[in-house]
């Protein structure tokens, strides 16, 4: 199995969300310099109140991937981009299945943490489970490999 690399990357949330990623097996930690509402690729921006973010000095985005929209506060999430190249052991052509193993991960990590216990955490293995809210909100639906604990969703993933 081949190394990661590990990379750290602080900018606005347009650009992290933007840039292109080098097709190598890498685990970039993402941190954002500015708050923004992230938009989900079909999302129409309309949902969003645009003088009130400006007010507030909040960011509007939208991302490659994704359903619903996220709200980013700078230096109060965590985000990681895992970058497995095609010809990586870890690659999986289902789309659905490439993200277990990254649920799994994650479970094990808030475990680690002891945010919860293993045996609570569960990554779903399922297709897209829809809520009246997944539309609108990212943490209203599950899709594979993203972990609920109690029927919540913890961690939230996108592929792009």
């Amino acid at each position: 199995m081949s190394a990661w690399r590990f990379n750290h990357l602080q900018d606005s949330a347009e650009f992290v969300h933007g840039r292109d990623l080098p097709a190598e097996r890498a685990i970039w930690r993402a941190s954002i310099s500015d708050s923004a509402i992230v938009l989900g690729s079909k999302q129409d921006a309309k949902i969003v109140d645009e003088q009130v973010c400006r007010r507030d000095g909040i960011a509007i985005v939208r991302r490659r991937s994704g359903g619903g929209a996220v709200f980013l506060q700078a230096d109060e999430h965590l985000w990681i981009d895992f970058v497995v190249p095609r010809d990586d052991e870890l690659w999986r052509d289902d789309v659905g299945e490439s993200m277990w193993w990254v649920g799994d991960l994650w479970a094990d990590a808030l475990a680690k943490c002891e945010i919860a216990h293993r045996d609570q955490l569960r990554v779903h293995r399922g297709g897209l489970e829809r809520s009246a809210l997944s539309d609108f909100i990212c943490f209203g639906g599950l899709g594979p490999g993203e972990v609920s604990l109690h029927g919540q969703k913890v961690v939230g993933i996108s592929q792009r």
